[in-house]
């Protein structure tokens, strides 16, 4: 509007592109655009920042969670090995039945339980 109605004073000088002017005026359009990448970079690192809070907030939980998994691995192979153990003693103990039987009266338990008969009696 003013360089429509304005002065000639001012008509002049603005609408004259000299080396001077041309410039500044570029010097202001890199400043203009160096100051939107600063907005935009400022963006930005709030996101990444938002970003790198949720992946750690991720992690600790995923490691709290692995921890009570470890641990709760560590409990059923103890308690497995247990069993392991036990069923070991009672095959050890039914051998030996089996083998006392086999001596006292010439009994064989394997073939006995096999054929579904009575359990050798004398």
């Amino acid at each position: 509007m003013i360089k429509l109605h304005g002065s000639k004073h001012f008509k002049s000088s603005t609408l004259i592109a000299t080396p001077s002017n041309q410039k500044q005026a570029e010097a202001l359009s890199t400043c203009i655009i160096f100051f939107g990448m600063q907005i935009q970079a400022t963006k930005m690192n709030g996101k990444v920042e938002i970003v790198n809070r949720e992946r750690k907030y991720c992690q600790q939980n995923t490691a709290f969670e692995l921890n009570a998994s470890s641990s709760q691995k560590r409990k059923i192979c103890m308690k497995n090995i247990q069993i392991q153990a036990a069923c070991a003693r009672i095959e050890n103990q039914m051998e030996e039945v089996k083998r006392e039987a086999m001596e006292s009266n010439g009994c064989n338990l394997d073939v006995t339980m096999k054929n579904g008969s009575v359990p050798c009696v004398q």
